[in-house]
């Protein structure tokens, strides 16, 4: 690895702002993530930071990233500034294999989670973290293997203060509190 790829990946892990998104990026390095699901791009600056993370991690691998959002359809324009052909152009242009499906996160998960296969890292924005009791939890444990690491971005007010790792027994609790729900 180069000196200029050292330092750039130093500055990812340790030293860039928002330092929110620090956790992320070093569970990537540390896991070598090379399959990302990101539901509600929120943060086009931190999709861009995790697909070269991925890429400084594994040199040798093609990140493969599926981002899940409204793109042009939010209700509150301005609040990305990509719309779905910006953003495929420049995740690719990032060097990333890419999927983008416009629709709602959780709806998108669950119509999607049988073709995506077995991911590496799953990062829910805050607008789109499910609730305790919301059908898209059966659907997240189909794509998960042992390793696979899942963050909850937390909002204060609306502002963002971290993420929240969730390990796969939690997840697969509240799949089974929603199973229960929706078979009551």
């Amino acid at each position: 690895m180069s000196l200029r790829s050292r330092l750039q990946l130093f500055y990812l892990l340790h030293l860039c702002k928002p330092a929110t998104d620090r956790a992320v990026f070093r569970a990537i390095h540390r896991a070598k993530a090379q399959r990302i699901l990101e539901l509600g791009l929120t943060s086009t600056k931190r999709t861009l930071r995790m697909l070269s993370v991925s890429q400084l991690a594994n040199p040798t691998k093609v990140p493969y990233y599926v981002g899940i959002d409204l793109f042009e359809d939010r209700p509150e324009p301005g609040r990305l500034t990509w719309s779905l052909r910006d953003a495929y152009r420049n995740l690719r242009a990032a060097g990333a294999r890419v999927r983008l499906i416009p629709a709602e996160p959780l709806a998108g998960l669950m119509q999607a989670a049988n073709e995506l296969g077995k991911l590496d890292l799953v990062v829910f924005s805050a607008e789109a973290v499910p609730g305790n009791d919301s059908r898209a939890w059966l659907f997240l444990p189909r794509l998960l293997h042992q390793d696979t690491q899942v963050f909850c971005e937390n909002l204060d007010g609306r502002q963002p203060v971290g993420f929240q790792r969730l390990d796969i027994t939690t997840i697969n609790r509240l799949a089974a509190a929603a199973l229960k729900r929706r078979a009551a």
